[in-house]
């Protein structure tokens, strides 16, 4: 009998000390750090995910700063995360604290792709990060500038004609064609190839981009739970295996330059990388850690990324507003027929004498905010912000459209107007307030003024030359709808329209 006592008794104890370790785990878990801004509460394991997939995550943002203010925490996975939803509080972290605030989450499928942190937009603030930027930024500056950049995309203009005059005013979805263009521009730079329309290579790097868009959407199940890479899942094969070949395709590509590469003609930006690389060689320089062939081939796939999918999509929302907006459309016509005529294509040049035009390539970066919350950022050590203390290795969102959409900064923002961006005189304004679709910051867009130039002709010539309206049957109710399937990127679901040659 006493025997059962103690037997009872010690199962008892251990059941008890079983669940008291359960109930503390369960609250470690979930107990928001001290510190950290208000948020809701987070669920074991999954932290806030289930209630931020419910929509848009900008939106779902904007909803809970209604509830908790303009700064708030949620828990993605096992990660803690603060996000900033005015332009007040991104200014006070990213301009006032700006290496504070530079660092990058380390997750798995960024650790994947940049093949152990070696490119520069994963990686967190470090020299290696800054001798790549710079590089990177002479390359841009180098081979995309002035008349280098008019010549590079005026190269592509031809093609992308007759792949709109084939349309011969039927309805058609025009982004393919858009994408077509626009990777055909960044392979000229990064790769030296000017690829025809259809050529299988350039549509390997087209069809490589919307599968990573689509199978990754917000992320794997890996980068929020990372005990989670032991059980990858059919998704997350799948996206490994498109890495891999994407990794494939990028040292064929470097193997070839090798065996080409001629010191005194650059002619790319890989050629650019490899006469970097050279130069550190030759000097015993210690960057030449820093430049292995794994580190320049993820520079290039860098960039090659980063301008093509978001200035596709842009151009992609162009045309539909310029669609739903015949009035605005018909303005910018006549403004580039006025100034640039129609014997040449316009030309970084003339981005000044175009403000009109100008206006309403701005106003469409602000009303599609293609990247709302932009790239994710991390602490890269405890710091104030505010009223709180924000811990090391927190993650950091702005939500660049609550900021793009925010009536202290738009006389109504819903509203798609190209006079957001002109002044009384009528001439543009460049940076006016709560308008960043490229951040700000340290880890400001690399890409910036490469992008704003190629959008700028690229959008002027396609109303110097065509007119963009709905098909007749879609007139009474054409609605541009968000692909939710693309995750961190405002991209539109297929839309028709119809190009009409001007004459």
């Amino acid at each position: 009998m006493l025997e059962y006592l103690i037997s009872s008794l010690n199962t008892s104890t251990i059941i008890l000390l079983v669940v008291s370790f359960l109930i503390y785990a369960w609250y470690k878990n979930v107990s928001r750090p001290a510190g950290l801004p208000p948020g809701p509460i987070a669920l074991p394991i999954v932290g806030n995910i289930l209630e931020l997939t419910k929509g848009p995550l900008h939106e779902e943002f904007n909803k809970i700063a209604i509830k908790y203010g303009d700064i708030f925490s949620v828990k993605i996975g096992s990660s803690w995360c603060i996000i900033l939803n005015n332009l007040e509080l991104a200014k006070d972290a990213f301009l006032k604290k700006p290496v504070e605030f530079a660092g990058r989450p380390k997750t798995f499928t960024t650790e994947y792709f940049s093949q152990g942190y070696k490119d520069i937009a994963s990686v967190s603030l470090s020299p290696t990060w800054t001798l790549h930027r710079k590089i990177t930024h002479t390359a841009i500056r180098h081979f995309a500038s002035g008349k280098r950049l008019d010549q590079l995309i005026h190269s592509i203009l031809p093609k992308l004609s007759r792949a709109l005059d084939e349309t011969e005013g039927k309805a058609f979805d025009p982004k393919e064609a858009l994408g077509v263009a626009v990777y055909n521009i960044l392979a000229t730079m990064c790769f030296g190839h000017d690829y025809s329309f259809g050529d299988p290579k350039l549509q390997f790097w087209i069809d490589f981009n919307k599968d990573v868009m689509s199978d990754v959407g917000n992320g794997l199940p890996a980068d929020f739970i990372p005990w989670l890479k032991h059980f990858p899942d059919a998704r997350s094969k799948r996206v490994l295996k498109l890495i891999d070949d994407w990794h494939m395709e990028l040292g064929k590509e470097m193997t070839a330059h090798k065996e080409s590469y001629d010191s005194e003609n650059v002619k790319d930006l890989i050629d650019c990388l490899m006469k970097e690389q050279e130069n550190a060689i030759a000097e015993g320089s210690a960057k030449v850690d820093s430049l292995t062939e794994t580190h320049l081939l993820q520079t290039v796939s860098d960039l090659f990324q980063a301008g093509t999918d978001t200035t596709t999509t842009t151009l992609h929302w162009a045309v539909a507003l310029m669609a739903q907006h015949p009035e605005i459309q018909e303005k910018v016509a006549e403004e580039v027929d006025r100034v640039v005529g129609r014997d040449r294509p316009p030309s970084v040049e003339d981005r000044g004498q175009l403000p009109y035009t100008e206006a309403c390539m701005y106003e469409m970066l602000r009303y599609s905010t293609v990247a709302p919350i932009g790239v994710v950022h991390a602490t890269m050590e405890d710091v104030a912000l505010g009223n709180y203390m924000i811990p090391k290795d927190t993650w950091v969102m702005v939500n660049q459209w609550a900021i793009h959409f925010d009536e202290k900064h738009w006389d109504e923002p819903n509203k798609f107007k190209p006079e957001h961006f002109l002044d009384e005189s009528g001439g543009v304004r460049q940076h006016p307030e709560g308008f960043l679709p490229f951040s700000f910051g340290r880890r400001v867009c690399l890409g910036e003024s490469f992008a704003k130039a190629e959008i700028f002709i690229l959008f002027s010539w396609l109303f110097q030359h065509y007119t963009f309206s709905v098909p007749p049957e879609h007139e009474e109710k054409f609605e541009l709808k968000l692909d939710l399937s693309t995750g961190l990127v405002n991209q539109l679901l297929e839309y028709d329209i119809v190009a009409k040659k001007r004459f």
